[in-house]
């Protein structure tokens, strides 16, 4: 028998200075970002990424996960560039844990309810016929138990 534990509600697509980010609000994120509607949470990972333009500036598109750690606003940002390594592998990535807006050293940078999204949305990206494709297409499909069936911001109010 498989057990849930319910992880993640849909993924929320945010365009940002022409730049797809997409976020997985964890199920635990309504207690910290109690409030927020999808434009408050645009600002606030635009604000975000425009606090390090730099390290931002090769951003292609990036996989986000909103989440909870006592009271403080989580943001994993797994930023993914153009991959210049002849290596088929695809975009590389880098990933930064921010603790209300602040880079966070402390705690680790995935879970792995994490990882299997990420494998699910780099199996998508493989399997389009280029970035754009992928961008513009549908949500994996996660397995089972993984993803609730309701719109994060229903329950962040």
């Amino acid at each position: 028998m498989t057990i849930s534990n319910y992880s993640f509600y849909n993924s929320i697509d945010l365009f940002i200075d022409g730049k797809q980010v997409i976020v997985y609000p964890d199920r635990d994120a309504v207690d910290s970002y109690k409030g927020f509607q999808q434009q408050d949470l645009e600002r606030h990972v635009r604000k975000l990424i425009k606090s390090d333009p730099k390290y931002f500036a090769d951003m292609n598109y990036a996989i986000s996960f909103i989440w909870n750690f006592e009271g403080s606003k989580m943001l994993d940002m797994w930023k993914f560039n153009g991959n210049f390594v002849d290596d088929r592998s695809g975009p590389l990535a880098d990933v930064r844990v921010y603790k209300d807006m602040n880079i966070e050293r402390e705690l680790g940078a995935a879970s792995g309810n994490t990882l299997l999204v990420l494998g699910y949305e780099e199996k998508l990206r493989r399997e389009s016929h280029d970035l754009a494709t992928y961008l513009k297409g549908p949500a994996p499909v996660l397995p089972f138990g993984l993803q609730l069936p309701e719109d994060f911001f229903s329950f962040a109010v």
